[in-house]
C-alpha cells in the first residue's frame, strides 16, 4: 500500500491502531484530540517532515505537465470501495479521484484537510457525540453539484449493513445525520461516546445514490468522483484508465496532463520502462522483480516501511494456556531472523517489532517485548518452558505428565509468508525440544473455518495498522471479542481498553492504550515479527510519490522534476 489509502480491510486480519487527530471542540470542559498524541494544531497542515520513499519535492521544483504512466498488478472491473475489498493499489488510484477530509503525515497523525474542511470539526460529546463538519463551499462533484449534507445521509444509510469498505467505519454507531446551522454545514450524531469517529467519513462520502451501484463506467460517471483528477477514459478490456486534471478542482492544480494506469504483466514490466512507456510499478516482496529493476538505468527502486505488520498469532489454551509456556516460545524464537527469511532478495532489512498497538516512527510507540524481557533468550526460554512444567527428556523432546510438548502451526494456503513463518518456528523451537506441527488447509475456506474456530497454537498473521485506536484493538484481545480467536483474555486489558474507548482526551487514552500494550506483551498475546515494506520502481525523475508508509498521497503535488 501506499499511504494509509484503505479503510476497513478485515478478512481475517485484525487491525490495529495509533495515530492522532486535532479537532475543534463544542460542549466539552477539556481540549481534546479524539484519536491519540501528540497535540498538533488544529490548522496545521501534516507533517512538512520529509516521508521516505516519494522524493518528496516542493511543487516550484517540479515542471507543470507531463504524461505519468502508472502500472499495477492488479485490477477490478467494479471499482466501488463501497461496495467490496479492493486492492492497496487500486485504493491508491481512487485516491486521486474521492473525496478525502483529513490528512495523514507519516507519523499516523490526522489533520482537517483544508480541500475538504473549512476548518476543524467541532465535537460535543454530550448527551451523544455530535460532529460538526463545515465543509468548504467550494468542495463539488465532477458534474459541479456541491458537496451536501444529503450525501453524507446518504452514505450512512446504504453503509448501515457495514458493506465493503464501509465495515468497521463506525456507521452502526451512527443515530442521525443531518444539515447544520450553516449553509455548508454536516452534523453527525453517534450513539454515545465514539471516540473513533474521524474514521466515519474520513474519505469523505460517497455522492448520493452511487454507493450501491456497480462503478464499472466511471469514464461515464463523473459525478460520483470528487479530486484532483477525473476519468477521461476507460477500457474495461485492455486493464486500464486515464485520468486527467478535474478543470472544477477548486485546490491546488493537478501538475500532470494525464495519468494513465493500467495493469501489466510483470514479464513486460522492464521492457516498459527501457522503453519509456512505463514511469513506476510496484515490485512488492518478488526478488526476481527487484532484480530486474536493479538493472534499470535511470529507475530508482523506493523502499519504505508500510502500514502493515507481521505476527504470529497465539492460541491461548491447550499447550500454551500457561502464561510461563508463552513467554517461554517468544523466548525462543529469534524474530529478527524470522523476518530476514520472510523476505529475501529484495534488499531490505525489516524492522523487529515490538508493540501491538503502534509501530515505530509513531509518537507513542516503545518496544514493549523489550520492556518485558522477553527478547530472544534461548536460555531464558528453557527456564522458562522449565517453570511451565515443560522438562526436557531423555529423546530431546519436552514433556509434562508424560505428553510430549506439540504445537499445531496453521499455516494459511494462499499466504507465502505464512508458509515461511512456520518452517522458521518449527526449526528454532526444535532447538528447545518443542515439536512443531504443520497443519494447511488444502483452501481459503478450510483455513478460515479453522482460523475462526481457534484450532492452533500458533498462525503467522497479516495485520493491517489502521489508526484506529481502543474499539479496533478490542476487536482482536478483549475477553469474547468475534475477532478474538486466539482466545485471549485479561480483565486488565478489557479495562483500560474499554476506558480508552471512551475516554475524551487524547493523553489519557494514550496512557491506557500504553498499559494495555505492555499487558498484551508480558502475557504474549500474540507475538509481533516485524513491518512490511512498501517497494516500487520508479522514474527517478517523478517526484511525490512512492512508498509513503502511512502518510496520504497528494495527488496533485505529483510531477516530474525539472
Amino acid at each position: 500500500m501506499i499511504g494509509a489509502m484503505g479503510h476497513g480491510r478485515q478478512g481475517l486480519r485484525a487491525l490495529l491502531v495509533g495515530g492522532a487527530l486535532v479537532v475543534g471542540l463544542a460542549a466539552c470542559d477539556q481540549p481534546v484530540i479524539p484519536v491519540n498524541d501528540p497535540t498538533v494544531s488544529p490548522t496545521s497542515p501534516a507533517s512538512a517532515e520529509p516521508v521516505a520513499g516519494i522524493n518528496q519535492r516542493q511543487r516550484s521544483e517540479l515542471a507543470t505537465g507531463g504524461d505519468f504512466r502508472l502500472g499495477l498488478t492488479t485490477w477490478t472491473e467494479d471499482w466501488n470501495p463501497w461496495t467490496q475489498e479492493l486492492s492497496d493499489q487500486l485504493e491508491l488510484v481512487l485516491a486521486a479521484l474521492r473525496p478525502r477530509l483529513f490528512e495523514i503525515d507519516a507519523g499516523g497523525t490526522l489533520t482537517p484537510n483544508p480541500d475538504w474542511l473549512d476548518g476543524p470539526p467541532e465535537v460535543a460529546w454530550q448527551p451523544d457525540t455530535a460532529v460538526t463538519y463545515h465543509l468548504n463551499p467550494q468542495a463539488r462533484w465532477g458534474d459541479g453539484q456541491p458537496v451536501t449534507a444529503a450525501d453524507f445521509e446518504a452514505t450512512w444509510r446504504d453503509c448501515a449493513a457495514a458493506r465493503g469498505d464501509c465495515a468497521d467505519r463506525g456507521f452502526d454507531r451512527v443515530r442521525a445525520v443531518t444539515a447544520g446551522a450553516g449553509a455548508h454545514d454536516v452534523v453527525v450524531t453517534y450513539d454515545g461516546v465514539y471516540v473513533d469517529w474521524p474514521f466515519t467519513f474520513i474519505d469523505g462520502p460517497a455522492r448520493a445514490g452511487s454507493a450501491t451501484v456497480a462503478w464499472t463506467r466511471l469514464a461515464d460517471h463523473q459525478e460520483w468522483t470528487a479530486g484532483p483528477y477525473v476519468v477521461a477514459a476507460a477500457d474495461a478490456s485492455g486493464h486500464s484508465l486515464e485520468l486527467i486534471p478535474n478543470r472544477l478542482w477548486w485546490g491546488q492544480p493537478a501538475l500532470l496532463d494525464t495519468v494513465t494506469v493500467s495493469q501489466v504483466d510483470p514479464t513486460v514490466a522492464a521492457e516498459l520502462f527501457t522503453a519509456g512507456l512505463l514511469d513506476t510499478w510496484p515490485l512488492e516482496l518478488d526478488p526476481a522483480r527487484h532484480s530486474a529493476a536493479a538493472q534499470l538505468e535511470g529507475v530508482q527502486i523506493r523502499r519504505s516501511e508500510g502500514s502493515r505488520w507481521r505476527l504470529l498469532a497465539v492460541g491461548q489454551a491447550g499447550p500454551l494456556a500457561d502464561r510461563r509456556a508463552r513467554r517461554g516460545i517468544i523466548l525462543g524464537l529469534d524474530r529478527a531472523l524470522i523476518g530476514q527469511a520472510d523476505l529475501p532478495g529484495i534488499g531490505w532489512r525489516p524492522t523487529t517489532l515490538g508493540n501491538l498497538v503502534w509501530q515505530p516512527g509513531q509518537v507513542s510507540y516503545s518496544d514493549q517485548v523489550a520492556a518485558a524481557g522477553l527478547e530472544h533468550d534461548p536460555q531464558a526460554a528453557a527456564a522458562a518452558l522449565d517453570a511451565a512444567g515443560w522438562r526436557l527428556g531423555e529423546d530431546g523432546w519436552r514433556q509434562r505428565d508424560g505428553q510430549p510438548l506439540e504445537l499445531v502451526f496453521l499455516v494459511d494456503p494462499d499466504d507465502p509468508l505464512s508458509q515461511s513463518e512456520a518452517l522458521q518456528v518449527a526449526a528454532q523451537l526444535r532447538d528447545l525440544g518443542v515439536a512443531v506441527t504443520l497443519t494447511e488447509p488444502q483452501s481459503h475456506e478450510a483455513f478460515a473455518a479453522a482460523w475462526a474456530a481457534g484450532d492452533f497454537d500458533l498462525a503467522g498473521q497479516g495485520w493491517n495498522n489502521q489508526l484506529q485506536p481502543a474499539l479496533s484493538l478490542a476487536q482482536g484481545f478483549v475477553t469474547g471479542a468475534a475477532g478474538n480467536v486466539g482466545g485471549y483474555s485479561n480483565a486488565v486489558v478489557d479495562a483500560d481498553l474499554e476506558s480508552a474507548a471512551r475516554n475524551q482526551n487524547s493523553a489519557a487514552r494514550a496512557r491506557l492504550l500504553a498499559a494495555a500494550a505492555a499487558t498484551l506483551a508480558a502475557d504474549v498475546a500474540a507475538i509481533p515479527l516485524y513491518v512490511l515494506p512498501e517497494t516500487w520502481a520508479t522514474d527517478s525523475t517523478l517526484a511525490n510519490f512512492g512508498p509513503s508508509g502511512l502518510a496520504t498521497l497528494r495527488w496533485q503535488d505529483v510531477g516530474f522534476t525539472r
